[in-house]
C-alpha cells in the first residue's frame, strides 16, 4: 500500500466511508490520523511491527474524541 501517488487518498476515502463519514466534495476531505499512521508505519517499520486496522482505528477514535482541555 501507499506506493502510488494517489493511494493515500483512495485508502483514506475508503476508511472515511467504512466508519460512517459522508462523502465530501473534492478538496474538502482531510486525511485521517489512522491513515497517516499506517503510511508512516509502512515507510519506517518492518511489516511484523505494523498496527492492524483495529489499532489504527483506535487512533481515529482518539482524534475524534472531544478535547478535555
Amino acid at each position: 500500500m501507499f506506493q502510488a501517488p494517489d493511494e493515500t487518498a483512495h485508502i483514506d476515502a475508503t476508511v472515511h466511508l467504512a466508519t460512517g463519514a459522508p462523502w465530501v466534495a473534492p478538496g474538502e476531505m482531510h486525511v485521517l490520523n489512522a491513515v497517516q499512521a499506517a503510511a508512516a508505519q509502512q515507510a519506517t517499520l518492518p511489516k511484523s511491527e505494523w498496527s492492524d486496522f483495529a489499532e489504527l482505528l483506535g487512533v481515529l477514535r482518539a482524534s475524534r474524541a472531544p478535547s478535555t482541555r
